[in-house]
């Protein structure tokens, strides 16, 4: 008969966040030029850390999540989802929540569903336009009949250092 000592130790995955991401006061519908922000994940343990589902709650046209699939991050390594915020009113856009779901077990019980949340916040501006004269006299003129005034309508940006496209008018 004879006795064997084990030893050893648990080794488990364990997610860690970085900052929350900070956005820029962003002209509302921005397009292409809509600012991107990383969410930054790191596995501190030393067992893949299996990242099932990425979601962004709230209005998915504010923001959006350019990379949601699934994802394993190696032990020490890290992985960024890139969130796009795209504002669609002036002022304080809609609170989100960026949820990661994970295999980390935050210490506790072995769980495959362990939800970690993001909170996102922005704010949206308008574009400072002037448009002159505030009236416009047309005269008379038949139904239907187009009418063209030269340089009737004159806009004028009230922030230089940002360029817009004015892409219609509408008259009513």
């Amino acid at each position: 008969a004879g006795m064997i000592m084990i030893q050893g130790r648990g080794i488990d995955r364990d997610l860690m966040l970085g900052p929350t991401p900070v956005f820029p006061d962003t002209f509302r519908n921005p397009g292409d030029q809509a600012p991107q922000r990383p969410v930054k994940v790191t596995n501190m343990g030393e067992v893949t850390l299996k990242i099932a589902g990425v979601m962004v709650s709230n209005d998915v046209d504010v923001w959006q999540l350019d990379n949601p699939d699934p994802v394993d991050v190696p032990p020490g390594a890290s992985h960024e989802f890139l969130i796009r915020f795209a504002p669609k009113r002036g002022g304080r856009a809609p609170d989100a929540t960026l949820q990661i779901v994970s295999d980390d077990d935050d210490d506790g019980p072995p769980v495959t569903n362990h939800t970690v949340s993001v909170t996102l916040l922005g704010n949206g501006l308008d574009r400072n336009v002037m448009f002159a004269p505030s009236t416009i006299r047309i005269g008379y003129t038949g139904i239907g009949v187009p009418v063209t005034l030269d340089d009737a309508l004159v806009e004028a940006s009230m922030d230089p250092t940002n360029g817009f496209v004015i892409r219609a008018i509408l008259l009513e």
